[in-house]
């Protein structure tokens, strides 16, 4: 959106405000959060700020008189947007400002109940649309064909050896049908493995997208590190290794290069991917609930083996878990990396008791 549009849109959205309605009210001092999209030092962010207050004052509102305006400079950073939407959502304000769908969508996870005023938005929004519709305008030709070629059964990094335990599982009696497997895989994806790899994917492919060595070293270092058990340990990183190899010979980005070159002790699945993908400047929305789609789809191939399972059976679980995977993959990107973890302890158990299982099928 051209400046001088959305100066004109801020002050006309100025004017519906409720605040507006009541400017001769001198009860108490009223608060706006306004959180922007773009840095500080932006001169197109101060001119529209600039418009701002110049025309809640037209409106009878002062600056620090009744009326106080709190800031937040989001600078085009996802995690910014989050971060901000809950800082400016606590200081109680009487209504919020969006510019963009992004920072409408993270003001919209904060809260439910203080009003929101958008503009440069033309359409009205869901979380869940703003990461839908943002997601699929960046989704073009290209990237879907590499997303589906990543992320296809027939990509060798031999996904299919792999069970992440489910094969103690099914021994133990805890997964004896499709509902049992669905469930098993739900809470995986929700909160298990499944989200933490999600969690990674997104540090790692915004660290690439933002040019921060510094952070990619650290979710890199952080993934190695947080697997459950031994074999889930050898699971992510021989799948992360074989990904990296592959994706450097067939689909070459200088993002996987320097991956390769700072991570001295391995890579994990979720971080070579993420960072194939912010390479190759596909979207994180979407590429993110790819990888989370075939994290379960590998699973439930397992499960459809060993139960066994028909195969018709195993694409109804697949489709139960759509809206699992889509949720959990839209709170991973705006979760934060000092936040990550899980609580299917019973699945991480089964990973570890695979270690000593004396018939298996499976490396993990």
């Amino acid at each position: 959106m051209k400046q001088r549009e959305f100066i004109t849109l801020l002050g006309g959205a100025a004017a519906a405000w409720p605040l507006a309605a009541r400017a001769q009210q001198g009860d108490r001092m009223r608060r706006i959060g306004f959180l922007v999209h773009l840095a500080e030092n932006d001169p197109e962010g101060q001119a529209c700020l600039t418009a701002l207050v110049q025309r809640l004052k037209e409106l009878g509102w002062t600056n620090d008189r009744n009326v106080r305006l709190d800031i937040r400079w989001g600078a085009g950073d996802a995690e910014r947007y989050r971060q901000y939407a809950l800082e400016l959502v606590a200081l109680a304000p009487d209504v919020l400002l969006a510019n963009t769908s992004p920072v409408l969508a993270a003001l919209q996870r904060a809260t439910r109940t203080v009003p929101i005023v958008f503009v440069g938005v033309s359409w009205p929004l869901s979380d869940r649309a703003a990461t839908t519709r943002d997601a699929a305008a960046s989704l073009n030709a290209s990237a879907l064909y590499r997303l589906m070629a990543w992320l296809s059964p027939a990509y060798p990094i031999g996904a299919f050896s792999y069970s992440s335990g489910i094969e103690w599982a099914v021994e133990a009696g805890d997964i004896t049908d499709a509902v049992s497997l669905e469930g098993w895989l739900a809470t995986m994806i929700a909160g298990g493995s499944g989200f933490c790899d999600a969690v990674f994917f997104a540090h790692a492919h915004r660290a690439v997208t933002q040019s921060d060595e510094g952070a990619l070293r650290a979710v890199a270092e952080l993934a190695a590190a947080f697997a459950p058990s031994k074999e889930r340990h050898l699971e992510t990183m021989a799948q992360g290794r074989a990904f990296l190899d592959v994706t450097r010979a067939a689909w070459p980005t200088p993002a996987l290069d320097c991956l390769l070159a700072i991570c001295n002790g391995g890579i994990a699945l979720p971080v070579a991917v993420g960072v194939a993908s912010a390479g190759h400047g596909i979207a994180l929305a979407p590429s993110l609930q790819a990888y989370l789609q075939a994290f379960a789809a590998n699973l439930v191939s397992a499960g459809v083996r060993l139960i066994p399972l028909g195969q018709t059976d195993g694409q109804r679980v697949l489709a139960a878990l759509e809206p699992v995977v889509r949720a959990s993959a839209e709170r991973a990107i705006g979760t934060a990396l000092e936040e990550v973890g899980g609580a299917a302890f019973r699945a991480d158990i089964a990973g570890m008791r695979h270690e000593t299982q004396h018939t298996r099928l499976f490396r993990s």
